[in-house]
């Protein structure tokens, strides 16, 4: 008797061979023909006259290797059978051989299409011209990002390679076999899985976002999949909206999932918005661990903080009984609320009852009040791990009445729940605000620089801002700085501690202190604040004693070459230096902007120069790009050698560690309920900084001192563990000459370039003497103090 074979396809790439090899004997055989380890069984159970050839059992579970035929069970029939067949499987990465094979691959095939997108956008702005231009470009194949391409270098820039993780590079198009769309029919804060990254921060964010479906949708450019896999998204980084291009290529595992975070369903936002914020920072492991708070100004542009409830302010507001009244105005303005408690919070505060858990945030829906307590509505982005105190799901105190008029969901186990106010304030210790509204928005450059006079140091503005305000308004005024997380500020451009300071001008006398922001060591700081209407000064303010070579930093020296490629650091350092001159913020640096650059370094550069430039880098219409910039410094690396570039890179203040101790760019955001005026000046030449702080000084300074005629005063920041030292000279008719003597103080960074700090006052006058900042655990401010009548 010749075998009939029946064959049934159960899913794409696994086949199911029936073959009748007599009356009374049959065998099942599965054809594996995808990369997947199979993990597979049969079930014959609910079959009749039948029996498993060497087996007792009507199961039978089997691994099927890759690209493998394999018998998996012979069924002897009696004259009269019936056979009932099950099977199930799960799909399991292949053996580390093959997956290195299959990954090796695919890798080839990725390198080729690298090296097609390298030369194609070589002098094409990615991030500028239209998603169809890439397209066409391409002729048929799919797009590689030159700039973030699917290799180690985009998952562990900034850490330690794992050599035991093998990734595989994949697109939707194999992942989802049963295909996939850019957005499903409605974002769902729930639908975002988390993978292994430990980047909750920005999760919990996202999920908050997606409560407005709305603003996810306008972070995209694309509506719907693109075949090419070229996607284009926008994020609010550093105070200025950035574009950022990507391909479709995910982390996965070896023929499997993503190993990163994705939606539940078959569905790429959540991979594009990963995959595209990780570009900008310079690597996925750069999103380990953060604040949920940047996140949502990052994915808003609005203005945003977190506020501790150990804080001064909250504490003063739940002391007033004011603070639920301010969380309810931020909710019926439309502000996106979320609360966190951290690890070390539950530490201290008991047992861990309540269902809740540390490092997550938690997304306010409602604030509602009843007749005896107020209550808060709130979502586990995750659906895990419901509050199950008071007022949560199975609460005896929600009586028929209070459901009736609340209408709260109770009987879902979807993450929601309910809790009090007074439990709020117990269980969580800091909420997030991100101020969602329809501002009148200004964005401007700043930049912090060093000067030095009569061999003092110090560090200012730049730039000061005029503001003209025709009408009371609320003002939310921010100073961003760049992110220590993306790759290269975390080592060489490390945080300076920034504030500003608001003066009022009146016609015919000079401007005085209006407002003060006090400076913080961190990414940004905000000042909420309502404004009569006049004429306004904005100051943005730092001590400037964290611009410079960290103290005891190793001497390395590098390259500007690694493997034959721009050294990381030297590529980040370039990118460091186009927002510099990007003064105007369009992402390109016209020619006057591209003039001032190189005439720091000595170099002369007409319009028809630049004209040339833009030729052969890449570029716009208007201006040479950032991938244009890089280029540019390669090409005259190769053309003018090593040594010059390093007298390029010492005058525009980076040192042999490509560290920034010179000037450092920061952005300054304006919202607003009315329309600005905003006029920015140079402030190098006027002494508004001083002004500042001579007036800050006299306002809040502690005297140093037990002299009637001479005042030693000290302004102390604890935000920024900053503190500045001031004299004052009371004397009608006489000059003095102070001296302060810091060669005894331990553990600080002092602004000046000497620790003994004299000046000469005339009467009546006033001066700084030196900014402080506590950087080690061993301090010990011993200084001392004299003067003598010049």
């Amino acid at each position: 008797m010749e075998a009939q074979v029946i064959s049934k396809e159960i899913y794409p790439g696994v086949l199911v061979h029936r073959q009748i090899l007599s009356d009374a004997l049959q065998e099942f055989l599965v054809e594996n023909k995808r990369y997947n380890t199979l993990d597979f069984e049969i079930d014959f159970s609910g079959s009749e006259g039948i029996r498993i050839e060497n087996s007792h059992e009507l199961t039978i579970n089997l691994e099927i290797l890759p690209t493998r035929t394999q018998p998996i069970a012979r069924v002897i029939t009696e004259a009269k059978f019936f056979i009932n067949s099950k099977f199930r499987f799960n799909l399991c990465p292949p053996p580390a051989d093959v997956a290195r094979q299959l990954i090796a691959e695919d890798s080839d095939d990725i390198l080729k299409k690298l090296r097609s997108s390298s030369k194609i956008f070589k002098n094409l702005p990615i991030n500028k011209v239209s998603l169809d231009q890439i397209s066409s470009e391409l002729k048929g194949n799919n797009f590689v990002d030159p700039d973030f391409s699917p290799s180690d270098s985009s998952i562990y820039a900034g850490y330690s390679i794992s050599k035991n993780e093998l990734i595989h590079w994949r697109r939707p198009i194999d992942i989802f076999s049963d295909g996939f769309t850019l957005f499903p029919d409605e974002i769902e804060p729930n639908d975002i899985r988390p993978g292994n990254l430990e980047n909750y921060w920005f999760l919990s964010a996202l999920s908050t976002l997606s409560e407005r479906p709305q603003l996810v949708k306008r972070l995209f450019f694309n509506e719907e999949v693109n075949p090419d896999g070229v996607y284009r998204l926008r994020f609010c980084k550093g105070g200025e909206w950035v574009v950022v291009t990507v391909d479709d290529y995910f982390p996965c595992l070896p023929q499997g999932n993503p190993i990163y975070s994705r939606s539940y369903n078959n569905d790429i936002w959540v991979l594009l918005l990963e995959k595209a914020y990780a570009k900008l920072h310079g690597s996925y492991m750069l999103l380990r661990n953060g604040w949920a708070h940047e996140a949502l100004l990052d994915l808003t542009g609005c203005p945003s903080e977190n506020l501790l409830f150990d804080s001064k302010k909250v504490r003063d507001m739940i002391d007033s009984n004011s603070f639920w009244g301010y969380l309810r105005e931020l909710d019926e303005n439309g502000a996106l609320l979320s609360a966190c408690v951290t690890e070390e919070h539950f530490e201290n505060s008991g047992p861990r009852h309540g269902g809740l858990m540390p490092g997550y945030s938690y997304t306010i829906l409602q604030l509602r009040e009843t007749r005896n307590e107020y209550l808060i509505n709130i979502r586990n982005p995750w659906g895990y791990f419901e509050w199950e105190g008071d007022w949560s799901n199975k609460s005896p105190l929600w009586t028929p009445e209070l459901i009736n008029s609340l209408h709260p969901e109770l009987g879902e186990d979807d993450g929601t729940f309910w809790m009090s106010f007074r439990d709020f304030l117990n269980y969580f210790n800091s909420i997030n605000i991100c101020r969602v509204k329809t501002f009148y928005e200004a964005r401007v450059h700043g930049k912090f620089l060093r000067l030095s006079i009569d061999e003092r140091s110090c560090v200012i503005s730049k730039f000061y801002y005029c503001l003209d305000i025709p009408e009371t308004t609320k003002i939310y005024i921010g100073v961003h700085q760049e992110d220590e997380r993306v790759f290269g500020a975390d080592s060489k451009r490390t945080y300076l501690d920034i504030g500003l300071v608001i003066f009022k001008r009146d016609r015919g006398d000079n401007p005085v202190v209006y407002s003060y922001k006090s400076n913080e060591n961190k990414r940004e700081i905000e000042i909420e604040i309502e404004l009569q209407p006049g004429s306004y000064v904005i100051l943005p303010r730092t001590t400037g004693c964290r611009l410079r070579r960290p103290v005891n930093a190793a001497i390395e020296y590098p390259s500007l070459l690694l493997d034959k490629q721009l050294h990381p650091l030297f590529l980040s350092t370039i990118k460091d230096i186009f927002r510099k001159y990007d003064i105007m913020l369009k992402g390109e640096l016209g020619y006057h902007e591209f003039k001032n650059l190189m005439e720091t370094c000595s170099e002369n550069i007409i319009q028809k120069d630049f004209e040339n430039i833009k030729a052969n880098f890449c570029s716009t219409q208007f201006g040479l790009t950032q991938e244009g910039l890089v280029s540019y410094f390669k090409d005259a690396m190769s053309k003018r050698g090593d040594e010059k570039i390093w007298e390029w890179l010492l005058a525009l203040g980076y040192d042999k560690d490509f560290y920034s101790i010179k000037s450092r760019v920061f952005l300054l955001s304006l919202h607003s309920t009315c329309k600005l005026k905003l006029t920015v000046r140079d402030a190098v030449k006027s002494n508004l900084d001083k002004l500042a702080t001579l007036e800050l000084l006299k306002k809040y300074g502690r005297k140093k001192n037990d002299q009637a005629d001479v005042e030693l005063l000290s302004l102390v920041e604890p935000d920024a563990a900053a503190f500045t030292y001031g004299v004052f000279n009371k004397l009608e008719d006489k000059s003095i000459k102070p001296t302060l003597d810091c060669s005894k103080a331990k553990g600080v960074l002092i602004s000046t370039m000497s620790d003994i700090i004299t000046v000469t006052l005339p009467p009546k006058t006033g001066e700084i003497l030196a900014h402080f900042v506590r950087v080690d655990e061993n301090f010990d401010f011993r200084v001392n103090f004299v003067y003598t009548i010049a």
